[in-house]
């Protein structure tokens, strides 16, 4: 019984907490200005200002969804971040905000004149 009523008591304290420290709306424009800058890397104030059209293009295209405990921005209809805890967690590509790179590793199959492994030989047991 006492158990229960702990766990019951820490759940709700950690739900207060994420309740108090989501962030709001107005805290995910400078997080998604560095995200965009960092992308770019620090230059002159062409790429600065060049950083400061595309935070706005994205915001303007960006729907936020207030939940009790949590934020989500969704961006072309799929969520892209959500907000908790004071820190904002990438979903998905991020609304494709970063280029990321792929590496593709092909093999090709070994010749065929190598010869085969020799197959394991068996031992007869003798008897005497």
């Amino acid at each position: 019984m006492i158990k229960s009523l702990i766990i019951l008591v820490l759940l709700i304290v950690v739900a207060g907490g994420a309740f108090l420290s989501r962030p709001k709306a107005a805290d995910f424009k400078p997080f998604i200005q560095q995200k965009i800058s960092a992308s770019q890397g620090q230059g002159n104030i062409v790429k600065d200002v060049m950083s400061e059209m595309q935070t706005k293009n994205y915001l303007d295209h960006c729907t936020f969804k207030d939940r009790l405990l949590w934020m989500t921005v969704v961006k072309d209809d799929k969520p892209v971040y959500v907000g908790a805890f004071s820190h904002w967690f990438t979903v998905g590509d991020g609304g494709g905000t970063t280029t990321t790179t792929t590496t593709t590793t092909t093999t090709t199959p070994p010749p065929e004149d190598t010869p085969a492994a020799p197959a394991p030989v068996k031992h007869k047991k003798s008897h005497t």
